[in-house]
């Protein structure tokens, strides 16, 4: 018997996503969907700042040591993961529906104003002394 043939070249390979991070992310939605609504996401006001914001808090809780989420017991980094994904989509939306916005405008202007956001133009290093800095360490 011959091997099988399968034409899927230049076809996307999940297989290269990292093994059981996926499932992480989706326990996530699967918690969410119980607590409010499956797709109850896509509803709610001033999303663009609020997941943004939701994804900078669970990632500075897992960057300061907190691996968990205490409500749900799931991975931070797999809610930022659920927030960057909703930020995808709602990006994504705006430009297929042509709004002007989001093609023309960075979507930061949607956001509010907050004096400690850091420049899109530091670097790692710049990054890591302004870290050090706020934490009171050396630079």
């Amino acid at each position: 018997m011959s091997d099988g043939i399968k034409f899927d070249d230049g076809k996307l390979r999940y297989s290269l996503l990292p093994q059981g991070t996926v499932k992480q992310v989706t326990e996530v939605l699967e918690f969410g969907a119980r607590k409010y609504a499956p797709d109850n996401w896509k509803h709610v006001p001033e999303a663009r700042a609020r997941y943004y914001d939701a994804a900078h808090r669970h990632i500075e809780a897992w960057w300061s040591g907190e691996t968990w989420d205490q409500e749900t017991g799931k991975h931070h980094l797999a809610h930022a993961v659920c927030c960057l994904l909703f930020l995808m989509w709602l990006d994504d939306g705006e430009v297929a529906q042509g709004v002007p916005e989001a093609s023309q405008v960075h979507p930061s202007s949607a956001l509010p104003s907050k004096p400690d956001l850091v420049a899109d133009t530091m670097d790692h290093a710049q990054l890591q002394a302004l870290g050090q800095q706020q934490k009171g360490g050396d630079a």
